[in-house]
């Protein structure tokens, strides 16, 4: 069936350029996608939405699941990413200005990494106070590569196509967002699977209360009874365990994407 789907997929991606290079006016030239700083910049603006939705999914079920903390706490921690966010992005135009776009992509990026891995160390009981200057850290980040990526997709193609790649940047990184929350999380949830019966056996839960454990969170089902602290102890380990994943994956594919940045994007500074 998957390999079906597949040839199916293929098939139409095929069948769409044909037509595209056909129009006397394309919706989406895929000629552009000759140029190499085009692509890179269509990477990057998928890459910019997977981490920065994937990571605020990962971070909030972080919160509300392995330290049990309300709707209300969980928003206010999510205001100092999101806070960062908007400042940055709001300021980015003096940088590109300045510098042109791949500096402010390529550091992103690479800042994007920094906080990824270094969130991937938080455990259940990591206070906020130690881990907020990373939440604004990965909100600059995300701030620096979102708003110089579409002047860099601009930049990349002739004036009269300017709203074709504004256009395709905007759906890249629509696909970027879907990937980035489906992608991690799937990640997260086999992780916590397959790491749950390790942290059950170390709390000395024993059957059957193991195997309907295992059951229930591999269902997805959530019980009408509290659970006893232990249980409840190897289900936040398990989860961080799934966040943590997550995380690092996260923290690679944001370095790969950087140098992929740093190489193929041409720097073309606006003229004061």
């Amino acid at each position: 069936m998957l390999h079906w789907v597949e040839l199916t997929s293929a098939y139409a991606s095929q069948t769409i350029s044909l037509v595209e290079l056909r129009a006397s006016a394309p919706m989406l030239d895929v000629r552009l996608f000759r140029s190499a700083s085009f692509s890179a910049v269509m990477v990057v603006g998928a890459v910019s939405l997977f981490g920065f939705t994937g990571v605020a999914i990962l971070l909030v079920l972080f919160h509300e699941r392995a330290q049990a903390l309300s709707p209300l706490d969980t928003g206010w921690r999510m205001l100092v990413l999101f806070g960062a966010y908007v400042l940055v992005a709001f300021n980015a135009g003096r940088a590109i200005r300045r510098t042109g776009f791949k500096a402010p992509l390529t550091l992103g990026l690479v800042l994007g990494a920094v906080a990824s891995f270094a969130l991937a160390n938080q455990g259940p009981t990591t206070s906020f106070g130690d881990r907020w200057a990373l939440f604004a850290l990965f909100g600059a980040a995300a701030g620096l590569v979102v708003a110089p990526a579409t002047a860099a997709a601009l930049a990349s193609v002739a004036p009269a196509q300017a709203g074709m790649a504004s256009g395709a940047v905007n759906a890249a990184r629509q696909v970027g967002s879907v990937l980035g929350s489906s992608v991690l999380g799937t990640l997260l949830t086999t992780t916590m699977v397959a790491d749950l019966p390790d942290r059950l056996a170390a709390h000395q839960i024993g059957e059957p209360t193991r195997t309907a454990v295992q059951a229930a969170v591999a269902s997805g089902a959530n019980g009408a009874q509290p659970l006893p602290d232990p249980v409840r102890a190897a289900i936040a380990e398990a989860l961080t365990s799934g966040v943590q994943a997550g995380l690092r994956v996260n923290g690679v594919v944001f370095l790969v994407t950087a140098v992929l940045a740093l190489t193929l994007i041409r720097n073309r500074p606006h003229q004061h």
